[in-house]
């Protein structure tokens, strides 16, 4: 018989087993985030903590923890939508990220992100300033890609300078 006897010992088909039944069953769980998908927001070996969420709760700008393709991902919804078949879904997207995961059914989310631990110490993801705190940093984020871009099509265009430089 196997045994698992530390979170490590788990396959990622077997933690998202086991958070999923947690989660249904009304049960934090707690988790080292892994990827750069969220950055500012939540950084590669965070410790995020979520609660189970019903889909009525969810508001955008929550960060829900959802199954997509056998896998867990932490995204923030960026819109809650419930289309003409009634369904309630969520448009996801990493902060990080310029374009949406697309969209995820409501029986797909697990539950919220409600706070994230850095270096001992414990940032809490709810209320309407962390929200905008967030938002903000991913923005900025997005910004700086954008801008980063254009000057390198800018430097491109201008041409390579030659020996004796730009002129």
């Amino acid at each position: 018989m196997n045994m698992i006897r530390s979170p490590r010992d788990l396959t990622r088909s077997d933690f998202v087993a086991v958070s999923l039944d947690l989660l249904r069953s009304g049960y934090g769980v707690r988790f080292q985030a892994r990827g750069w998908s969220m950055y500012p927001t939540i950084r590669e070996g965070d410790i995020l903590t979520v609660e189970p969420a019903d889909a009525s709760q969810v508001e955008q700008g929550d960060i829900l923890l959802c199954t997509t393709a056998g896998r867990l991902v932490a995204h923030r919804a960026i819109s809650v939508d419930t289309p003409r078949s009634g369904k309630v879904r969520f448009l996801l997207r990493g902060d990080g990220r310029e374009q949406p995961d697309g969209y995820v059914p409501a029986g797909d989310m697990l539950g919220k992100v409600v706070a994230i631990e850095r270096n001992g110490r414990k940032i809490r993801l709810t209320g309407r300033l962390s929200k905008a705190q967030q938002k903000t940093g991913a923005v900025l984020v997005r910004l700086g890609r954008r801008i980063r871009k254009q000057i390198h099509r800018a430097v491109q265009q201008i041409g390579k300078p030659t020996a004796g430089g730009w002129f």
